[in-house]
């Protein structure tokens, strides 16, 4: 019978209470703050991903030097919370003054408490000094040293375009030649003069401040920790001004600073902030700064510490921990299958079931009333829904389309089983079973997913001997999977409340999140077009003389490296830029909204223009040289150095491709051919789905005109159309081949045309091994 649920949801607060095996750690990081031969000035980073636990670490850190040492002093600093502050270092540093200030009313202050809080106050009040001669710049310019023919106007534009510190002068190209030399000098030294003032400035107060702590901290035998949490959730320059500003003004002994960071969120914070300084040190200076994020964290931080994976016995004494009673004990295994989810996404899993638990109960109490039949949602069911459309999002989306394939995906995982344990018994499989990991009992819809080790575990978890927590059943000596109508219940109450992790992705509070994601395609040669015995396979899957024509002759191609979309764009990462940008949607939407449910689709109905404007959006983000792919780029990260027909080989299989043979008609989530149809550098969906915009224009002669081995090409200097590559989902199986070319007039938008993006070499040096 079941047992009333006694909690209606589970806090997303971090806590000090350990539900996740933190103690350990804790205790060694706690001993290593408090021990007194601790060399300081110290900075340890506490590296994890959105929702690991990082904040009810540290909070259980704090809670513990304190008992250990009760008079060290502490401070608590929630970075995003000062997020709109003007200078969130400054905020920081006021926060960390204040520890230090007695902690008595003005009135009860004794003599020496009263100097001490003139002196914190002059101390607080030259960091605003400092602010102003940044922001302000102080330029006192000596009118008599620039030549008569300068304009005012000229001179104008040029001083509002001198950034804080005035370390360097805009493009003057606009002031005449005469005046160009004394207009130089003259800025020149009145930077200089700013310059040594803002650095006597710094000197100042680090110095005051290491006199402070001195007196107020180290001469009691205590030391100041000041912990710094969610630095991640900031934007990248607030981020690089917090860790700027621990080693500017308080890198001094006596300190420990605890940082709470995605380690690789912020190294890319750090890469755009310098990327965006280009302007201050010359391009050269700014692309070697740009790829060394890692690197000044390591300068930074003395002591990293990684939060450990969660295994699955922990996550299973995590989500017991949770709720006090369940609906029924069988649930609580289920949350502790998935995969490595983090606790803040158990608990969003387990909130999201306890709110459609109480609505189908709810329901139910309706439908009696009606004198019509419940929905007889069984609960564990119900809990494996929800974590299976967390885990496996792409998979999720098929299966609501059709649930009788979630029973089916069942049958095939027990049926795997079994035979994997037949053949460790007799080291032979019985005869007409198939060998174990056989995938011929699956629809092909499913086939890309069955390979998945959470979706595995999840939907074997239970003995199939107690049916009404599985999607499949006995029935005789058979296995059956459970019909549509048993099924479609769970996906129509979950369609209104669950969360997927998509949405999820959405919420993590990081401009990188609207990044797609890359894969690296290496510097070098690759045959390009299709050559002359490869005709007649293309012939035979439905390609014609006319793009034949266009694909010859074959011939060598040599690239610098680059990165690559994994997939194309999708509806999720175009609506970032429509939302952003103000663009216009594509006509299906509805509004800035995406069809219902194809978040992780294809963007479709997008011109050239769209695309390239897209691009130049992401790249303005980001700080990044994104842009369409040229043909030549393309081609090669979906064929690879050898050649191949399809991305993943010479030999046609529709089962590896949404084209018109065996496709759905219509596109698919991205990613739902893989791996199987993946190209060798790991790129998706470059056989069929959509149409895809490249760089180039188009040409006939494209090809006949190139003499010998080429060298990043970039196509005709003008025409009318431009490149399409890739096929679609309703294109013959000949246009989805790795050579078949398409071309479009880059105003043009319909169903089917969709594009991805390249990070381009030239500031992607690594990629290309130089």
């Amino acid at each position: 019978m079941s047992t009333p649920i006694t909690s209606r949801s589970v806090s997303d607060k971090a806590t000090t209470d350990d539900q996740l095996g933190f103690t350990p750690y804790v205790e060694a990081l706690a001993n290593l703050i408090t021990a007194k031969e601790t060399d300081t000035p110290l900075t340890i980073g506490v590296f994890g991903p959105w929702g690991s636990g990082k904040t009810s670490l540290m909070r259980m850190m704090e809670r513990r030097i304190g008992a250990k040492t009760p008079g060290l002093s502490r401070v608590w600093f929630d970075a995003w919370k000062y997020e709109r502050e003007e200078a969130l270092w400054r905020a920081l540093v006021v926060r960390v003054l204040s520890e230090l200030r007695p902690k008595k009313d003005k009135e009860a202050l004794d003599e020496a408490e009263q100097a001490l809080v003139r002196r914190l106050d002059d101390l607080e009040a030259s960091l605003y000094r400092v602010v102003d001669r940044e922001e302000a710049g102080e330029l006192r310019i000596d009118w008599g040293k620039v030549a008569k023919g300068t304009s005012k106007a000229a001179v104008h534009l040029a001083f509002s375009a001198i950034p804080a510190l005035g370390v360097v002068l805009p493009k003057l190209g606009t002031l005449p030649d005469d005046g160009l030399g004394a207009l130089f000098a003259a800025v020149k030294q009145e930077q200089q003069r700013i310059y040594r003032a803002h650095v006597e400035s710094l000197e100042q107060f680090q110095d005051s401040f290491q006199t402070l702590v001195e007196e107020q901290v180290l001469t009691r035998g205590g030391k100041l920790v000041i912990f710094v949490d969610d630095l991640d959730r900031c934007l990248p320059e607030k981020a690089v001004e917090v860790l700027e500003a621990i080693k500017l003004f308080m890198d001094v002994r006596g300190c420990i600073f605890v940082l709470g960071l995605d380690r690789t969120v912020v190294a890319r914070a750090i890469e755009i902030r310098y990327k965006e300084m280009k302007l201050l040190t010359g391009e050269g200076e700014a692309s070697q700064l740009a790829i060394q994020g890692r690197r000044y964290l390591e300068k930074i931080i003395q002591i990293p510490f990684k939060i450990p994976p969660v295994g699955r016995q922990m996550r299973e004494q995590y989500v017991e921990s949770l709720i006090s009673h369940w609906p029924d004990e069988a649930c609580k295994g289920v949350f502790g299958v998935g995969t490595d989810e983090s606790p803040r996404s158990i608990k969003r899993m387990v909130n999201t079931f306890l709110l459609l638990w109480e609505i189908s109960k709810e329901r139910d109490k309706a439908l009696r009333a009606e004198n019509e039949a419940p929905m007889g949602i069984k609960s564990v069911r119900l809990a494996k829904v929800v974590v299976l459309q967390h885990i496996a999002p792409a998979a999720y989306a098929e299966l609501e389309k059709q649930p009788r394939l979630l029973g089916d995906l069942e049958v095939y995982y027990r049926r795997e089983a079994a035979s994997q344990r037949r053949l460790e018994r007799t080291a032979e499989p019985e005869r007409g079973d198939g060998p174990a990991g056989s995938t011929e009992s699956v629809a092909p819809i499913l086939k890309p997913y069955v390979g998945r080790p959470g979706l595995k575990r999840l939907l074997t978890l239970h003995p199939l001997e107690t049916p009404e927590v599985n999607f499949a059943r006995s029935e005789g000596s058979q296995v059956m999977g459970l019909k549509s109508e048993e099924l479609s219940p769970y996906f129509t109450l979950a369609q209104q409340v669950t969360l997927s992790a998509e949405a999820e992705l959405e919420e993590v509070p990081s401009r990188m999140s609207i990044e797609p994601e890359m894969v690296q395609v290496p510097a070098g040669a690759f045959r390009m077009g299709t050559a002359e015995d490869e005709v007649p396979v293309a012939k035979k899957l439905g390609a014609d003389d006319t793009y034949l024509k266009r694909e010859k002759p074959q011939h060598e191609v040599y690239l610098s490296g680059y990165f690559i979309g994994k997939y194309p764009v999708t509806n999720r990462e175009y609506q970032a830029f429509v939302s952003a940008a103000g663009h216009r949607s594509p006509e299906h939407w509805k509004g800035a909204e995406p069809p219902e449910g194809k978040g992780g689709h294809p963007v479709v109905n997008v011109s050239w223009e769209d695309a390239t404007a897209y691009c130049q959006w992401l790249g303005k983000e980001t700080g990044k040289d994104y842009g369409l792919p040229t043909e030549a780029q393309w081609e090669k990260a979906a064929r690879g150095p050898d050649a191949r027909i399809f991305p993943w080989g010479h030999d046609w299989d529709p089962e590896r491709v949404n084209s018109s043979e065996k496709g759905p008609g219509e596109t698919t989530a991205v990613g739902s051919y893989s791996p199987a149809g993946d190209s060798p550098y790991g790129a998706a969906d470059m056989a069929g789905n959509v149409w895809e915009w490249c760089q180039d224009w188009s040409s006939e002669t494209t090809y006949t005109d190139r003499k010998g081995s080429v060298r990043d090409p970039k196509g005709p200097e003008k025409g009318t159309t431009r490149v399409l590559r890739g096929g679609s989902f309703h294109y013959l199986d000949g246009h989805v081949r790795c050579a078949a070319r398409g071309h479009g007039n880059p105003l043009k938008r319909n169903g089917n045309l969709g594009f991805r993006i390249v990070l381009r070499p030239s500031l992607n040096d690594e990629a290309s091994g130089r």
